[in-house]
Protein backbone atom coordinates (compact mmCIF):
# COMPACT_ATOMS: atom_id res chain seq x y z
CA UNK A 1 0.00 0.00 0.00
CA UNK A 2 1.08 3.41 -0.54
CA UNK A 3 0.61 4.16 2.96
CA UNK A 4 3.19 1.37 4.23
CA UNK A 5 6.78 0.40 4.20
CA UNK A 6 7.81 -3.40 3.66
CA UNK A 7 9.64 -5.20 6.27
CA UNK A 8 12.26 -8.13 4.89
CA UNK A 9 9.94 -10.82 4.42
CA UNK A 10 7.85 -8.03 2.05
CA UNK A 11 5.17 -7.18 4.48
CA UNK A 12 3.68 -3.82 5.22
CA UNK A 13 5.23 -2.06 8.43
CA UNK A 14 2.95 -0.12 10.32
CA UNK A 15 3.53 3.49 11.13
CA UNK A 16 4.35 2.51 14.71
CA UNK A 17 6.52 -0.10 13.88
CA UNK A 18 8.42 2.74 11.59
CA UNK A 19 8.24 4.68 14.41
CA UNK A 20 10.30 2.45 16.35
CA UNK A 21 12.94 2.25 13.79
CA UNK A 22 13.10 5.82 13.55
CA UNK A 23 13.80 6.01 17.24
CA UNK A 24 16.32 3.56 17.06
CA UNK A 25 18.03 5.43 13.62
CA UNK A 26 18.23 8.56 15.80
CA UNK A 27 19.49 7.29 18.64
CA UNK A 28 22.62 6.09 16.73
CA UNK A 29 23.15 8.74 14.89
CA UNK A 30 22.86 11.51 17.63
CA UNK A 31 25.81 8.94 19.77
CA UNK A 32 28.00 8.64 16.79
CA UNK A 33 27.79 12.37 15.44
CA UNK A 34 28.13 13.62 19.24
CA UNK A 35 31.52 11.77 19.96
CA UNK A 36 32.84 12.52 16.32
CA UNK A 37 31.55 16.00 15.18
CA UNK A 38 30.34 17.93 18.61
CA UNK A 39 34.10 18.89 19.50
CA UNK A 40 35.71 19.74 16.34
CA UNK A 41 32.88 21.92 15.63
CA UNK A 42 33.10 23.78 18.32
CA UNK A 43 36.88 24.11 17.53
CA UNK A 44 36.16 25.33 14.05
CA UNK A 45 33.09 28.35 14.99
CA UNK A 46 35.46 29.20 17.84
CA UNK A 47 38.37 29.93 15.54
CA UNK A 48 35.80 31.56 12.56
CA UNK A 49 35.01 33.94 15.75
CA UNK A 50 38.47 34.83 16.43
CA UNK A 51 38.14 32.91 19.97
CA UNK A 52 40.70 30.52 21.40
CA UNK A 53 39.09 26.65 21.70
CA UNK A 54 38.05 25.52 25.20
CA UNK A 55 40.73 24.23 27.06
CA UNK A 56 43.07 26.73 25.76
CA UNK A 57 45.94 27.45 27.75
CA UNK A 58 45.21 31.66 26.88
CA UNK A 59 42.09 30.64 28.80
CA UNK A 60 43.54 29.55 31.96
CA UNK A 61 44.62 31.24 35.12
CA UNK A 62 47.72 30.97 34.43
CA UNK A 63 47.73 32.68 31.87
CA UNK A 64 45.88 35.48 33.76
CA UNK A 65 47.15 39.17 33.23
CA UNK A 66 48.68 38.06 29.66
CA UNK A 67 47.37 38.59 26.44
CA UNK A 68 44.78 36.96 25.10
CA UNK A 69 44.51 38.33 21.70
CA UNK A 70 43.88 35.69 18.90
CA UNK A 71 45.79 36.03 15.58
CA UNK A 72 42.84 36.38 12.85
CA UNK A 73 44.79 33.87 10.48
CA UNK A 74 41.61 31.26 10.54
CA UNK A 75 39.16 34.30 9.55
CA UNK A 76 41.56 36.16 6.98
CA UNK A 77 42.63 32.82 5.56
CA UNK A 78 38.53 31.56 4.80
CA UNK A 79 37.57 35.48 3.64
CA UNK A 80 40.67 35.10 0.95
CA UNK A 81 39.04 31.30 -0.43
CA UNK A 82 35.98 33.19 -0.32
CA UNK A 83 37.26 35.98 -2.88
CA UNK A 84 39.46 33.15 -4.79
CA UNK A 85 35.70 31.31 -5.28
CA UNK A 86 33.34 34.61 -5.62
CA UNK A 87 36.12 35.51 -8.20
CA UNK A 88 35.88 32.54 -10.12
CA UNK A 89 31.90 32.79 -10.25
CA UNK A 90 32.06 35.84 -12.19
CA UNK A 91 34.60 33.96 -14.79
CA UNK A 92 32.04 34.17 -17.63
CA UNK A 93 29.77 36.58 -19.15
CA UNK A 94 26.63 34.85 -18.27
CA UNK A 95 25.60 32.96 -15.04
CA UNK A 96 26.10 29.20 -16.33
CA UNK A 97 27.94 28.92 -19.32
CA UNK A 98 26.75 24.64 -21.10
CA UNK A 99 27.95 24.05 -24.23
CA UNK A 100 27.21 20.44 -25.99
CA UNK A 101 29.05 17.72 -25.30
CA UNK A 102 29.40 17.04 -28.92
CA UNK A 103 29.79 20.19 -30.91
CA UNK A 104 29.34 18.53 -34.05
CA UNK A 105 25.50 17.70 -33.28
CA UNK A 106 23.15 20.56 -34.07
CA UNK A 107 20.51 19.02 -31.81
CA UNK A 108 22.83 18.60 -28.70
CA UNK A 109 24.20 22.63 -29.51
CA UNK A 110 20.17 23.54 -29.08
CA UNK A 111 19.39 21.68 -26.10
CA UNK A 112 22.42 23.41 -24.38
CA UNK A 113 21.40 26.96 -25.12
CA UNK A 114 18.19 26.64 -24.43
CA UNK A 115 18.78 25.04 -21.08
CA UNK A 116 21.28 27.57 -20.71
CA UNK A 117 18.75 30.49 -21.33
CA UNK A 118 16.58 29.10 -19.17
CA UNK A 119 18.89 28.75 -16.51
CA UNK A 120 20.57 32.13 -16.88
CA UNK A 121 17.01 33.50 -16.52
CA UNK A 122 15.94 32.00 -13.73
CA UNK A 123 19.29 32.65 -11.74
CA UNK A 124 19.27 36.73 -12.78
CA UNK A 125 15.42 37.28 -11.43
CA UNK A 126 15.82 39.17 -7.88
CA UNK A 127 12.17 38.27 -6.80
CA UNK A 128 11.33 35.41 -4.40
CA UNK A 129 8.59 34.76 -6.82
CA UNK A 130 10.71 33.35 -9.81
CA UNK A 131 14.44 34.06 -9.23
CA UNK A 132 16.88 31.72 -7.23
CA UNK A 133 19.75 33.85 -4.92
CA UNK A 134 22.06 31.82 -6.30
CA UNK A 135 25.57 33.93 -5.24
CA UNK A 136 24.41 33.94 -1.41
CA UNK A 137 23.74 30.33 -1.90
CA UNK A 138 27.04 29.75 -3.74
CA UNK A 139 29.09 31.59 -1.30
CA UNK A 140 27.42 30.14 1.97
CA UNK A 141 28.46 26.68 0.39
CA UNK A 142 31.98 27.67 0.11
CA UNK A 143 31.68 29.31 3.51
CA UNK A 144 30.47 26.31 5.35
CA UNK A 145 32.46 23.82 3.77
CA UNK A 146 35.75 26.35 4.78
CA UNK A 147 34.65 26.37 8.58
CA UNK A 148 33.21 22.67 8.71
CA UNK A 149 35.02 20.20 6.20
CA UNK A 150 31.47 19.55 4.62
CA UNK A 151 28.39 21.70 2.75
CA UNK A 152 24.74 20.09 3.13
CA UNK A 153 22.23 21.61 0.56
CA UNK A 154 18.47 19.60 -0.21
CA UNK A 155 17.75 20.78 -4.44
CA UNK A 156 13.74 20.79 -4.96
CA UNK A 157 11.51 23.26 -7.00
CA UNK A 158 9.92 25.48 -4.29
CA UNK A 159 6.16 26.33 -5.12
CA UNK A 160 3.60 27.59 -3.13
CA UNK A 161 0.27 28.79 -3.70
CA UNK A 162 -3.03 30.62 -1.76
CA UNK A 163 -6.27 29.85 -2.21
CA UNK A 164 -9.23 31.92 -1.26
CA UNK A 165 -12.97 31.71 -1.43
CA UNK A 166 -14.44 34.81 -2.84
CA UNK A 167 -18.21 36.16 -4.40
CA UNK A 168 -18.09 37.11 -7.91
CA UNK A 169 -20.19 37.80 -11.18
CA UNK A 170 -19.85 34.91 -13.05
CA UNK A 171 -20.97 34.76 -16.54
CA UNK A 172 -23.26 31.73 -17.40
CA UNK A 173 -25.87 30.67 -20.76
CA UNK A 174 -29.40 31.26 -19.77
CA UNK A 175 -32.34 31.06 -22.09
CA UNK A 176 -33.48 33.92 -24.15
CA UNK A 177 -36.62 36.09 -23.36
CA UNK A 178 -38.82 37.53 -25.69
CA UNK A 179 -40.00 40.72 -23.94
CA UNK A 180 -43.27 40.64 -25.45
CA UNK A 181 -44.61 37.30 -24.65
CA UNK A 182 -42.03 36.26 -21.38
CA UNK A 183 -41.84 33.15 -22.87
CA UNK A 184 -38.60 31.21 -23.90
CA UNK A 185 -37.30 31.79 -27.26
CA UNK A 186 -37.29 28.25 -29.20
CA UNK A 187 -34.71 27.54 -32.12
CA UNK A 188 -37.02 26.77 -35.05
CA UNK A 189 -34.28 24.51 -36.52
CA UNK A 190 -33.19 22.49 -33.59
CA UNK A 191 -36.29 22.73 -31.21
CA UNK A 192 -33.95 24.07 -28.15
CA UNK A 193 -34.03 27.03 -26.20
CA UNK A 194 -32.35 29.99 -27.68
CA UNK A 195 -29.24 30.30 -24.67
CA UNK A 196 -27.57 33.72 -23.97
CA UNK A 197 -25.01 35.12 -21.84
CA UNK A 198 -25.66 36.34 -18.70
CA UNK A 199 -24.02 37.29 -15.28
CA UNK A 200 -25.12 36.20 -11.93
CA UNK A 201 -22.92 35.95 -8.47
CA UNK A 202 -21.28 32.53 -7.39
CA UNK A 203 -19.03 31.14 -4.98
CA UNK A 204 -15.71 30.91 -6.65
CA UNK A 205 -12.06 29.82 -5.42
CA UNK A 206 -9.19 32.07 -6.66
CA UNK A 207 -5.53 30.31 -6.56
CA UNK A 208 -2.52 32.94 -6.44
CA UNK A 209 0.77 31.51 -6.94
CA UNK A 210 3.57 33.14 -4.76
CA UNK A 211 6.59 31.29 -5.17
CA UNK A 212 7.22 28.76 -8.43
CA UNK A 213 10.97 28.34 -8.73
CA UNK A 214 14.20 26.13 -8.50
CA UNK A 215 15.81 26.47 -5.38
CA UNK A 216 18.48 25.53 -3.02
CA UNK A 217 18.64 25.39 0.90
CA UNK A 218 21.71 24.68 2.29
CA UNK A 219 21.80 23.32 6.02
CA UNK A 220 24.08 23.11 8.84
CA UNK A 221 25.41 19.60 9.60
CA UNK A 222 24.13 19.29 13.31
CA UNK A 223 20.74 19.51 11.86
CA UNK A 224 21.23 16.32 9.86
CA UNK A 225 21.51 12.47 11.30
CA UNK A 226 23.71 10.18 9.27
CA UNK A 227 24.45 6.46 9.12
CA UNK A 228 27.01 5.80 10.63
CA UNK A 229 28.09 3.10 8.68
CA UNK A 230 27.32 4.56 5.36
CA UNK A 231 30.05 4.49 3.15
CA UNK A 232 32.10 7.84 3.43
CA UNK A 233 32.07 8.87 -0.43
CA UNK A 234 28.17 8.90 -0.29
CA UNK A 235 26.49 8.88 2.82
CA UNK A 236 23.73 10.57 2.13
CA UNK A 237 22.21 8.41 -0.51
CA UNK A 238 23.89 5.41 0.11
CA UNK A 239 23.13 5.32 3.98
CA UNK A 240 20.29 3.24 5.95
CA UNK A 241 18.90 6.39 6.76
CA UNK A 242 19.35 9.95 6.64
CA UNK A 243 17.49 12.52 8.62
CA UNK A 244 17.54 16.01 8.23
CA UNK A 245 15.68 18.74 10.86
CA UNK A 246 13.78 21.75 9.95
CA UNK A 247 13.37 24.82 12.14
CA UNK A 248 10.23 26.67 10.97
CA UNK A 249 7.38 28.71 12.74
CA UNK A 250 4.07 26.99 13.96
CA UNK A 251 2.11 29.07 10.86
CA UNK A 252 4.97 27.91 8.84
CA UNK A 253 4.52 24.69 9.09
CA UNK A 254 0.63 24.19 9.19
CA UNK A 255 1.04 26.68 5.67
CA UNK A 256 3.84 24.32 3.97
CA UNK A 257 1.42 21.51 4.75
CA UNK A 258 -1.47 23.19 3.64
CA UNK A 259 0.03 24.39 0.11
CA UNK A 260 -0.81 22.01 -3.19
CA UNK A 261 2.24 20.44 -5.19
CA UNK A 262 2.87 22.07 -9.18
CA UNK A 263 0.98 19.79 -11.18
CA UNK A 264 -1.94 18.58 -8.90
CA UNK A 265 0.47 16.18 -7.43
CA UNK A 266 -0.77 14.36 -4.09
CA UNK A 267 1.13 16.35 -1.56
CA UNK A 268 1.03 13.86 0.87
CA UNK A 269 0.46 15.07 4.21
CA UNK A 270 -2.07 14.10 6.91
CA UNK A 271 -4.18 16.40 9.13
CA UNK A 272 -2.32 16.44 12.28
CA UNK A 273 -3.36 19.28 15.82
CA UNK A 274 -1.28 21.80 16.55
CA UNK A 275 -0.66 19.98 19.64
CA UNK A 276 1.12 17.22 17.34
CA UNK A 277 3.39 19.90 16.16
CA UNK A 278 4.14 21.23 18.98
CA UNK A 279 5.57 18.82 20.40
CA UNK A 280 8.72 18.96 17.96
CA UNK A 281 9.56 22.43 19.93
CA UNK A 282 13.65 23.03 20.46
CA UNK A 283 15.84 19.68 20.44
CA UNK A 284 18.53 20.76 23.00
CA UNK A 285 20.73 17.41 21.90
CA UNK A 286 21.96 20.13 19.33
CA UNK A 287 21.54 23.19 20.94
CA UNK A 288 25.52 23.27 21.60
CA UNK A 289 26.93 23.23 18.31
CA UNK A 290 24.15 26.21 17.09
CA UNK A 291 25.20 28.31 20.26
CA UNK A 292 28.83 27.80 19.17
CA UNK A 293 28.27 28.95 15.83
CA UNK A 294 26.06 31.98 16.71
CA UNK A 295 28.50 33.41 19.26
CA UNK A 296 27.21 31.84 22.36
CA UNK A 297 23.20 32.53 21.82
CA UNK A 298 20.06 30.40 19.99
CA UNK A 299 18.44 32.38 18.07
CA UNK A 300 15.81 29.64 17.78
CA UNK A 301 15.60 29.41 21.64
CA UNK A 302 15.30 33.14 21.53
CA UNK A 303 12.97 34.07 18.52
CA UNK A 304 10.08 31.74 20.39
CA UNK A 305 6.75 32.80 21.46
CA UNK A 306 3.70 30.82 22.72
CA UNK A 307 0.87 30.78 20.03
CA UNK A 308 0.86 31.11 16.70
CA UNK A 309 4.94 32.38 16.96
CA UNK A 310 6.05 28.97 18.40
CA UNK A 311 9.18 27.15 16.67
CA UNK A 312 8.53 23.83 15.61
CA UNK A 313 11.30 21.21 14.24
CA UNK A 314 9.72 18.60 11.62
CA UNK A 315 12.24 16.35 10.21
CA UNK A 316 12.43 15.14 6.38
CA UNK A 317 13.67 11.08 6.69
CA UNK A 318 14.54 8.58 4.13
CA UNK A 319 14.86 4.75 5.16
CA UNK A 320 16.23 2.12 2.86
CA UNK A 321 13.73 -1.31 3.87
CA UNK A 322 14.45 -4.62 1.96
CA UNK A 323 16.36 -2.60 -0.83
CA UNK A 324 13.44 -0.22 -1.22
CA UNK A 325 13.80 3.76 -0.36
CA UNK A 326 11.19 5.46 1.98
CA UNK A 327 10.58 8.87 2.48
CA UNK A 328 8.20 10.35 5.14
CA UNK A 329 7.96 13.62 7.36
CA UNK A 330 7.48 13.38 11.32
CA UNK A 331 7.73 15.31 14.37
CA UNK A 332 11.02 13.47 15.40
CA UNK A 333 9.98 10.41 16.95
CA UNK A 334 6.65 11.66 18.27
CA UNK A 335 4.53 11.37 15.36
CA UNK A 336 4.29 10.94 11.35
CA UNK A 337 2.41 13.73 9.58
CA UNK A 338 3.08 12.66 6.43
CA UNK A 339 2.29 9.53 4.19
CA UNK A 340 5.20 6.63 3.98
CA UNK A 341 6.16 6.83 0.27
CA UNK A 342 8.72 5.41 -2.09
CA UNK A 343 11.07 8.03 -2.57
CA UNK A 344 10.78 7.51 -6.29
CA UNK A 345 7.34 9.04 -5.88
CA UNK A 346 8.08 12.48 -3.92
CA UNK A 347 10.79 12.95 -5.95
CA UNK A 348 10.66 11.67 -9.52
CA UNK A 349 12.98 14.02 -10.86
CA UNK A 350 15.75 13.21 -9.45
CA UNK A 351 15.06 9.66 -10.35
CA UNK A 352 14.59 7.82 -6.84
CA UNK A 353 17.46 9.69 -5.27
CA UNK A 354 17.24 11.75 -1.87
CA UNK A 355 17.55 15.01 -2.86
CA UNK A 356 20.09 16.38 -0.45
CA UNK A 357 24.18 16.23 -1.56
CA UNK A 358 27.08 16.44 0.79
CA UNK A 359 30.42 18.07 -0.49
CA UNK A 360 33.47 18.53 1.27
CA UNK A 361 36.20 20.65 1.42
CA UNK A 362 39.17 18.28 1.51
CA UNK A 363 38.85 14.41 1.16
CA UNK A 364 39.56 12.08 4.26
CA UNK A 365 39.36 8.71 3.17
CA UNK A 366 37.22 6.31 5.27
CA UNK A 367 35.74 9.03 7.29
CA UNK A 368 31.98 9.94 6.74
CA UNK A 369 33.14 13.64 8.37
CA UNK A 370 36.39 15.22 6.97
CA UNK A 371 38.70 17.34 9.28
CA UNK A 372 37.93 20.96 8.32
CA UNK A 373 40.84 22.89 7.06
CA UNK A 374 40.31 25.57 9.95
Amino acid sequence: EENDGIDEQGQPLSPQEMLLLLASAENISRDYQQRTIEKPLAQSYRAWRNQHAEGSKYLGTAWRGRSRLFVPKTRSAIRKNLATAAASLFATDSVVNLTAQFEGDPVQRATAASIGADLDYRMTRTGSKSGLPWFQIAMGGCLDGQITGTTISKQYWEYEEVRKKEVKEVEVLVPLIDEETGQVIIDPLTGAPVLDVGVEMQEVETVRITKDRPMVDLYPIDNARFDPAAPWHSPVQMGRWFFMLHPMGLDDAKSMMASAEKGGRDSGWLNVDDSVLLKGRMPYDNAGARRQREGGTDRYEEGKSAGKLDIVWLQENFMRIAGVDWHFWSVSRHQIISKIRRTEDVYPEFAGERPYVMGVSSIDTHQIFPMSPT
